[in-house]
């Protein structure tokens, strides 16, 4: 028999995990196994350090279609208001910003201080630079890293996926469910660019409002109005990463993928209106279509899409068919827009599992 069994070990010390380690309310023996050096990485990038935390819109409408249920449910229970409050008692202030965004005061890194500071005063450790070699359950779960083999009675996978290469990304959550024969889809990279087949090159680093609509095969099966960013032959900002979110790996494939850009009058800028040839602004609206050729890879997305299905987690985000394993986080199939939706569904999907811990 082991000499020490831990009640709960957390594989990622990203804010999914602090978010669950900082929430349960029992004093259970835990401990957090992190692959880097650093916590919570992925929080400093939320808008260039500024820290982009939630939304004011947030809902299932914003997140990957196949988990829209799942999410509802969930946020159902802890929504944004309920997020706020946590801020709000962490002392962190925060402000509302374009497009619904709801940024902190102070900036991410005051976010990530604060976690860290609570869980020194919880005495939740963490080791840094472990990462598992193997997974084994037998009467208990067995990590193994090149250091130890640990014990745990439960084992919450909260490493988010194979975005951002050079922060420690990781495929473990899917390993894991081949290992255990649980359904997912493979990580494809979301929120990213698009390749066009329109060269853009006279259009390069500038930007405006539009309307951008996605087709695949004559069917729009996307649109939202924000900023679009023009760069050699790619689209970027917003309106197109949430648009190569709605892009499964399947459909990625096909021939006949368009974006239409639709832009106002008030919104056309003397550049865009040279680009489409016209020499005065008269028009109401403007249309702009290109045939998308690609998306960008894992090194620019900056989450990923699918993983885990939720049909195989409950509302604790344990596995349905293996007891006491919990998946949250990236790892899950409940990706969001960019915008602040992608940390909400963190501490969404952290709290809903920490309630399994506090009763």
């Amino acid at each position: 028999m082991p000499n020490e069994i831990f009640d709960l070990i957390i594989i990622g010390a990203g804010p999914s995990g602090l978010f669950t380690a900082l929430q349960i309310e029992k004093d259970l023996k835990l401990l957090i196994l992190e692959k880097s050096e650093v916590p919570a990485q992925k929080l400093l990038l939320s808008a260039k350090w500024r820290g982009n935390v939630t939304n004011r819109t947030a809902d299932e409408s914003h997140y990957s279609p196949k988990g829209k249920v799942f999410v509802k449910k969930a946020f159902e229970h802890y929504g944004v208001s309920d997020f706020l409050s946590f801020l709000e008692n962490h002392h962190l202030a925060f402000h509302e910003e374009d497009f619904w965004r709801i940024l902190l005061d102070h900036g991410a890194k005051e976010f990530q201080q604060c976690l860290l500071t609570k869980l020194q005063e919880k005495k939740i450790p963490i080791h840094f630079g472990e990462s598992p070699e193997t997974i084994q359950k037998n009467q208990y779960f067995e990590i193994s890293t090149h250091r130890w083999t640990y014990f745990s009675k439960n084992l919450l996978i909260a490493t988010g996926s194979k975005s951002v290469p050079s922060l420690w990304s990781s495929d473990l959550a899917t390993q894991v469910a081949q290992q255990f024969h649980l359904c997912y889809e493979p990580f494809y990279p979301a929120l990213v660019g698009f390749e066009t087949e329109k060269d853009l090159s006279s259009l390069s680093w500038s930007s405006l409002i539009a309307k951008g609509e996605l087709w695949i095969d004559h069917k729009k099966v996307f649109e939202q109005t924000g900023p679009i960013l023009f760069t050699h032959r790619w689209l970027s900002g917003p309106v197109i990463f949430n648009a190569s979110l709605r892009l499964t790996e399947e459909q990625r494939k096909k021939n006949l993928i368009e974006l239409k850009v639709i832009i106002k009058k008030q919104d056309i800028t003397k550049r865009f209106l040279w680009y489409l040839g016209f020499k005065q602004n008269k028009l109401n609206t403007y249309l702009f279509t290109t045939r998308i050729l690609k998306t960008r890879d894992f090194t620019e997305a900056k989450v990923c899409g699918w993983g885990i299905h939720c049909e195989e987690l409950d509302e604790t985000f344990q596995s349905t068919k293996i007891p006491w394993l919990f998946f949250i986080g990236e790892a899950v199939n409940i990706t969001g827009e960019t915008g602040g939706f992608n940390l909400q569904r963190c501490w969404t999907s952290a709290t809903c599992c920490s309630n399994y811990f506090s009763v």
